[in-house]
Order: C-alpha cells, then structure tokens, then sequence
C-alpha cells in the first residue's frame, strides 16, 4: 500500500469520526426535553376519600387523587408523552404507581365579584373531550395542560394505607416521551369533599 493510498484511509477515517460526533452532538442537543409543574399546587391538587362500591367492601380504603399540571417541551424536536403516572406513599414507606383513569373534562364553577358566575372547564391529559383533542404531542418550545385522575386502593387485610400528613398527601408524577425520557415533580395533594367533586366532575363516582 502507498503512502498516498494510507493517507487517503486515514482521512476517510478521520471524515467518517467527524460525521458521526457532528450526527451524535445533533441528536442530543436537539432532543426533547420535558419538564413537568403542578399549575396553581395551592388550589388544583386534591385527594378525597372514596366511598366503598359495594357493602361487601366494609374495610377497603379507596382514594381518588386529581391533579392540574403543564408539561413543557423545552428541546428542539417534537415528542409524543406515552405515560403520565403518580408514584404515591404509604404508611408502611412503599412507593406506589398508579395509572391515571379517564374522566369527563372537570367543570369548575366560579361566582364572581359582582356575584354572575364563571365556568372553567379543564382539559384531561390524552382524553378527548368537548375542548380538548386528547392529542399528548408536544411541539418543541410549547406545552399542554390538563387534569389527571388517579385512584388508591387497600384491601381490608392489608394493614398499609396512604401516607398522609394533616390533610396532605404528597406524591411524585412522572410523565414519559416516546423516545423514553421522562420528567417527574413532587405534588402536594390536599383533601377535599367527595361530593365537591362529583359537582365539577359528572360520573366520577362510576370510574372504578
């Protein structure tokens, strides 16, 4: 082989090294980058007991967890979430997830000041309803809201139950994207009536 012939490899070497650094350094400073916030954690993070289904059920601890959150793409390519789910506490210091629920778009409704009244209606994550398109496809530089609903159960011989503290729960919500990255932040979720809920709500009290 000649020294010209060498010197042609090498750089061909060198060209393909540089190709692919330059298409890896492309792919991760253009991926997605989620993050995730409870929006208003004051006022729009609630738990509230739930009423056993049946009578056979004396025992068993049901709760529903509601949660208001934005999540945000803040890389420069586009991504579908895939999964949004809520890591809560028990007594006993397991974690466990639970799978969000569907439900009817939450409807809250307002009196104000000058005493007529406002209705808000909020979108739920990945559901379709009369507002929202359900789509979970988040541009780059954008975001979307929306609510999401959980539910805890503990059998009656199970001796765990949530973790709460006052009248809060705090869990932590993780949403993934489709390329597998995945965004978490704590919610401080605090108690309210059942039947509050079932006002803003209609047939939540059917979702099992």
């Amino acid at each position: 082989m000649s020294d010209v012939e060498k010197v042609l490899q090498l750089a061909a070497l060198i060209l393909s090294l540089v190709n692919g650094t330059a298409i890896l350094y492309q792919y991760v400073r253009d991926k997605p980058i989620l993050k995730v916030d409870a929006i208003h954690p004051d006022k729009y993070q609630w738990w509230f007991p739930l009423p056993s289904r049946v009578a056979e059920e004396s025992g068993r601890r049901r709760y529903g967890l509601l949660t208001y959150v934005g999540i945000a793409n803040q890389g420069l390519r586009k991504v579908q979430l895939t999964s949004w789910r809520l890591l809560i506490k028990t007594k006993a210091g397991k974690r466990v997830e639970l799978m969000a629920r569907s439900i009817p778009e939450p409807k809250f409704a307002f009196t104000l000041p000058d005493s007529s009244t406002f209705t808000k209606v909020i979108q739920v994550l990945g559901t379709a309803g009369e507002f929202g398109s359900g789509s979970t496809v988040i541009d780059s530089g954008c975001s979307i809201i929306g609510v999401a609903y959980y539910v805890a159960e503990f059998q009656p011989a199970d001796s765990d139950d949530l973790s709460i503290v006052g009248d809060t729960t705090t869990a932590t919500f993780v949403a993934k994207g489709v390329l597998g990255r995945s965004t978490s932040t704590p919610i401080h979720f605090h108690k309210t009536d059942f039947d509050w809920v079932k006002s803003a709500v209609s047939g939540i009290e059917a979702v099992s």
